[in-house]
């Protein structure tokens, strides 16, 4: 078990509300957290391998993906994927920093 700190980082321009998840390899959703702001979020305990980053732009600050409506013209919210993967070692701490795109 391994040890991954991320360091979130917002956009300057334009405050929003993020979720952001942490996936494994089989794009499972392992934790899911809510912030409008710079923070650090540690995720202690996690198994040895590859892990991936997640941000959902939460428009409606209702703290969960919504799909959109074609009835009601509304697209669904925007989800933006770290291109890099955050690999989890034996007894390791990791420390990384995702800037979160403007959407």
């Amino acid at each position: 078990y391994g040890r991954l700190d991320i360091t979130f980082k917002t956009p300057d321009s334009i405050p929003g509300n993020y979720i952001v998840e942490i996936l494994n390899d089989k794009s499972e959703v392992l934790k899911s957290d809510y912030t409008s702001k710079d923070t650090t979020i540690t995720y202690q305990n996690y198994r040895v391998g590859k892990y991936f980053v997640r941000v959902i732009y939460d428009t409606n600050k209702n703290e969960k993906w919504d799909s959109g409506s074609l009835k009601q013209r509304k697209a669904p919210e925007k989800i933006w994927y770290d291109p890099r993967s955050f690999t989890i070692r034996n007894n390791w701490e990791v420390k990384e920093i995702v800037q979160i795109p403007t959407p």
